[in-house]
């Protein structure tokens, strides 16, 4: 940008003299004519004054020659003259050589007068040249300036047009939003007076334009407290300089009480001020509708959830209860028919039944323990290849039976896992691979992948379809059973499988092909570090003992009992917890375990009962809480008692184990310190 025409300090480049022949060219020959002519003048014109005044018409010559030629022009005119005036106005005339003295002071008085004239000459003609330079350079440069200030000037002027051609463009966009949009557009002032408000405010209030601008809330609305509460939204936005997004009730025009979301902004000026607020509004008036239809229905839903678990609660344990009697007897009556083939089969077939049913229970009980987020994982070291080394040994008689071939693939192994977490999962994999294997091998392996470990479940079975792959993790979801037929399973399985995996932060691959087989996949972190497997007696060696029963179903208590005795164990039982404590008190603490029902009734649960027994004895038991309750708050009471729990209908394999495995892991518990003290005293012994 320049400032005014004629400001500031005009700058040229430095002035430098011209060469002579440059500025005249042809000065010395116009200063010798000029000297001519003075000689003519002097000789034709002037001769009454003899050899007086030599150099009368000579000086003005040398001072026109200087003065047009400069003091190369005076300098040659002087010269010029003073041979002139010695040659043809001295004594003696026609001679160069000058004889008076008067005479030669004249000639050197001209010649010094006439070259110090030229050289004034010559610096006034300079003086005169370089004053033509500046103005000539000051008349450019204010030409320059009034070129490049119009150019300026049109560019503004472009810009200025173009900006209000956009203002102009932008109002219109602005205008057309707030004409055409369906949404309640205004702007108010900072007294909260209305300055902008498009067709869609006005419909909402049912007024003109001219009602609504320059008026505040208060002045049209016909509620004073709706009106009152827009405006103190509207004033707590403007104080706190923040936008927010607010809810605004009032009612419309014919439409009755409708319900906004509003985003309500400052507005801000360009000086930075506030000039009031700016909103967009959007009628959510259906949407609250919809959520509260929703949430009605989400309560309601809710409660009909809170009616099926109470149902499958109590209908679970009811028929748990008889389940688990004939669980138990069936497995007695077994080993008493085994000479009796007919009898023996009608055993088999009512094994079959029972193991749908409680197959059933079973499924149901894991879904509900799982969704009532009781089931916690204990991470811990797991040897993982003596893990599928156990699981291989026991399922390759079943997979015998159906005519397959159960393979190992160990490795020596340890993973970062819920022991029995791992161990459920890969139960309901080797089930499943048994299930839909109808010939052919099943693989059971470990491997080591990275820094995880991989455990395979590997079939030859039927497959599954690429895009089938996702559903068979769905609750109640088979895809080769549409008879559903109980003996392929209740669909159960691997959606148990999905949710243990997701407790654990595992990883469930799948990788199958229709009629070529299966492999399922359980990727766990491994374990550098993990300690030494500690020895178990296997979970069939009995150890015997003394085992307390509570159980207040008096079949049930008395099922437990002769199984038992069956097992080498000695029983006595109780039918409440407040009984079992009476009967161990009068037994003086003499009891090896406790297997008990939790719930029991009035008084006292089984893992109360328990609880207290371990407190007045001064000793834990190992104790199996076997429960029929699908509940999650009766899941979470055992679950914080810490004591193992078993799920009815349990099969009399499964108690005979998990007793066996309590028992032994107790006694080791209690070899540790007797071990631990028998070192001591050797090391006393062998001191000096």
């Amino acid at each position: 940008m320049f400032g005014p025409l004629g400001a500031g300090k005009l700058s040229a480049p430095p002035f430098k003299e011209a060469p002579a022949r440059d500025r005249r060219s042809h000065g010395v020959a116009v200063a010798l004519a000029i000297v001519l002519i003075a000689t003519l003048v002097r000789l034709f014109f002037l001769q009454a004054l003899g050899t007086e005044l030599a150099f009368i018409t000579f000086y003005p010559a040398v001072m026109i020659a200087a003065l047009y030629a400069g003091l190369r022009g005076g300098v040659a005119a002087t010269l010029a003259s003073a041979v002139i005036a010695d040659y043809f106005l001295m004594m003696p005339v026609g001679s160069l050589i000058l004889v008076r003295s008067i005479d030669a002071v004249a000639m050197s008085l001209f010649i010094g007068s006439g070259i110090l004239v030229s050289w004034v000459a010559d610096q006034l003609l300079l003086s005169q040249s370089r004053l033509r330079w500046a103005e000539t350079q000051r008349a450019d440069q204010l030409e320059r300036q009034v070129v490049e200030r119009t150019a300026t000037l049109a560019a503004e002027i472009a810009e200025r047009r173009q900006a209000d051609a956009n203002l102009l463009q932008a109002t219109a966009i602005l205008r057309g939003i707030g004409q055409n949009s369906p949404d309640p557009i205004y702007a108010k002032d900072v007294d909260g007076r209305f300055l902008y408000a498009n067709p869609a405010v006005l419909a909402v209030i049912g007024k003109s334009a001219k009602a609504v601008l320059g008026h505040t809330d208060v002045d049209w609305h016909a509620d004073p407290q709706q009106a009152a509460a827009v405006m103190a939204n509207d004033q707590r936005v403007m104080r706190g300089g923040v936008p927010e997004v607010v809810e605004e009730s009032f009612d419309a025009a014919g439409q009755g009480l409708r319900t906004f979301r509003s985003a309500k902004s400052p507005l801000v000026l360009d000086d930075g001020s506030l000039g009031g607020i700016l909103c967009v509004s959007f009628d959510i008036t259906q949407a609250k509708t919809a959520e509260a239809e929703l949430q009605l229905a989400k309560a309601e839903a809710e409660r009909a959830s809170l009616a099926k678990s109470k149902f499958l609660a109590a209908a679970s344990h009811d028929l748990r209860q008889p389940v688990q009697s004939l669980t138990l007897l069936l497995s007695m009556i077994k080993r008493q028919v085994a000479d009796k083939p007919k009898a023996a089969e009608g055993v088999k077939l009512a094994e079959a039944a029972l193991k749908g049913l409680s197959g059933l229970l079973t499924g149901i009980l894991d879904i509900s323990k799982l969704e009532a987020g009781v089931v916690e994982p204990c991470v811990e070291s797991v040897d993982v290849g003596q893990l599928i080394e156990r699981l291989a040994a026991e399922y390759r008689p079943r997979a015998a039976e159906s005519g397959l071939s159960l393979r190992l693939a160990p490795c020596s192994l340890r993973a970062r896992a819920d022991r029995e977490m791992v161990e459920r999962i890969l139960r309901n994999l080797l089930e499943n691979a048994l299930r839909y294997t109808p010939q052919g091998d099943i693989l059971l392996g470990v491997r080591r992948r990275g820094e995880n470990v991989r455990l395979d479940v590997i079939d030859t079975g039927i497959g599954i379809a690429a895009n089938k792959q996702t559903e068979i993790f769905e609750e109640f979801r088979q895809l080769n059973n549409p008879a559903r037929d109980a003996s392929q399973g209740l669909g159960l399985g691997l959606a148990i499988v999905a949710r243990l995996a997701r407790l654990l932060g595992a990883g469930v691959e799948v990788a199958s092909q229709p009629g070529r087989g299966s492999r399922f996949s359980l990727v766990l972190p491994r374990d550098r570090d993990g300690p030494a497997a500690m020895p178990v007696k296997s979970a069939l060696d009995d150890c015997g003992g003394r085992i307390l029963v509570i159980e207040d179903n008096s079949g049930l208590r008395q099922a437990y009992e002769m199984m038992l005795n069956e097992w080498g164990y000695t029983t006595f039982a109780a039918a409440t917890g407040e009984e079992a404590i009476a009967r161990a008190e009068q037994e003086k603490w003499r009891l090896d375990a406790i297997v008990a029902d939790h719930r029991l009734g009035p008084g006292l649960t089984g893992a109360e009962a328990a609880a207290e027994i371990a407190c007045r004895a001064g000793r834990d038991f190992p104790t199996l809480i076997v429960t029929g309750d699908t509940a999650s708050k009766r899941i979470a009471e055992i679950h914080a008692s810490g004591f193992a729990m078993l799920h009815k209908p349990v099969e009399a394999a499964d108690l005979r184990r998990r007793l066996a495995q309590g028992l032994a892991q107790q006694g080791l518990a209690q070899q540790a310190p007797a071990q631990q003290g028998l070192a001591q005293g050797m090391r006393a012994d062998a001191a000096p």
